[in-house]
């Protein structure tokens, strides 16, 4: 089991601090079909955890999908997070580490 955030497992992806509507694919790598829980577990760059409820991605079987709203990507620097998975039989799977950053709006040279 993988987890990619993006479509793009081993790739950093960069978003803006504060930005809303910003959607994550997570390729978890097993039938998530009739799942009893769909998660990304999030650590935030203070080390805060947190726990996204994800829904599953109707054309690409086996991909969590997460749409950012106020407040998740409130720090700037790197979130690390794994896709989760609860079977409807009560099997829990964890997902490979992803990541990502988080930048502050105007950065850069």
């Amino acid at each position: 089991m993988y987890s990619r955030p993006l479509k793009g497992y081993g790739v950093t992806t960069k978003f803006i601090q504060d930005d809303t509507g910003k959607i994550i694919d997570v390729n978890v790598g097993i039938d998530i079909t009739n799942a009893a829980a769909l998660k990304l577990l999030v650590k935030k760059p203070d080390a805060t955890e947190v726990e996204w409820v994800a829904s599953e991605q109707q054309a690409d079987p086996g991909v969590l999908r997460y749409t950012t709203v106020a407040g998740d990507l409130d720090q700037e620097g790197a979130y690390y997070l794994h896709g989760f998975v609860e079977t409807a039989g009560g099997a829990l799977h964890t997902g490979r580490r992803a990541s990502f950053m988080v930048v502050e709006r105007y950065e850069g040279p």
